[in-house]
């Protein structure tokens, strides 16, 4: 502990530390702040809540305060929660940061602890000014991430869009005028004239009705793929690495 050069350590726990535990610390110069008793107001107060969250976490981001400690009666639980609370602050994905509180909890995690990771709203707490480098090193990249990913959405949708506006301008009747074969020759024409006085259609090539439901097809199936692959870039989004799909969910619903 001497090695650590602590400077704070913050009690999560609702009980107080033991007398030589106190004196350690105190003669060390370190400085313990009994959150756990501090919300603490009743028997019968859960013992995690959104008010022991906020005031841990001010100490956690605060680089005044570091290094510090953060400490419970058994170490796992209401820790684990204020580190999946960071976790969300720090727009880990859900499923990394509870699978990081399970490695920890095992071979006993609590449901109720992964609920509060999982609704613990970010808006509730503010963030100090002095925050530790790493959090806003996190926080860049963060953001680089983001604006890299709606990049790349902005030219999905651009080759998008110009795909849909060259098929459009290929069934025009403008381009279809203009790739129009030569008109055949006069004899043909006589003999499809004479053909059309007498009551007789020209015959249809074998194959055109084959090549008009291949060409239906094969719109289908792009149009199909386009939409799939909207699905794909909304349900990837930032922090999820290409062809990494987890789960279909609606990211603005928090």
């Amino acid at each position: 502990m001497k090695l650590l050069a602590l400077r704070t350590v913050v009690n999560l726990s609702q009980e107080a530390l033991t007398r030589a535990t106190t004196s350690f610390f105190l003669e060390n110069h370190v400085l313990i702040v009994d959150v756990g008793l501090h919300v603490w107001t009743h028997p019968k107060c859960a013992p995690i809540s959104d008010e022991l969250i906020k005031e841990a976490m001010r100490y956690v981001l605060d680089m005044t305060h570091h290094p510090l400690l953060v400490m419970s009666a058994s170490g796992t639980h209401q820790v684990g929660v204020l580190v999946g609370c960071l976790r969300r602050l720090q727009q880990w994905n859900l499923a990394s940061a509870l699978d990081e509180y399970r490695s920890y909890a095992a071979p006993s995690p609590r449901l109720f602890c992964e609920q509060f990771i999982e609704l613990w709203d970010c808006d509730l707490f503010t963030l100090p000014d002095k925050l530790p480098a790493w959090f806003e090193r996190q926080q860049v990249l963060l953001d680089e991430d983001t604006e890299r990913w709606h990049r790349h959405r902005q030219q999905q949708l651009r080759h998008r869009q110009q795909r849909r506006s060259r098929s459009n301008s290929s069934e025009s009747p403008s381009a279809n005028r203009d790739e129009m074969p030569p008109p055949p020759p006069p004899q043909q024409q006589q003999q499809r004239c004479a053909d059309e006085e007498s009551g007789e259609d020209a015959a249809t090539p074998a194959g055109a009705d084959e090549d008009e439901a291949a060409m239906q097809r094969a719109l289908r199936e792009n149009a199909d793929a386009e939409e799939a692959e909207d699905i794909y870039f909304v349900v990837s989004g930032p922090l999820v690495p290409v062809g990494c799909v987890t789960s279909v969910v609606d990211t603005w619903d928090d």
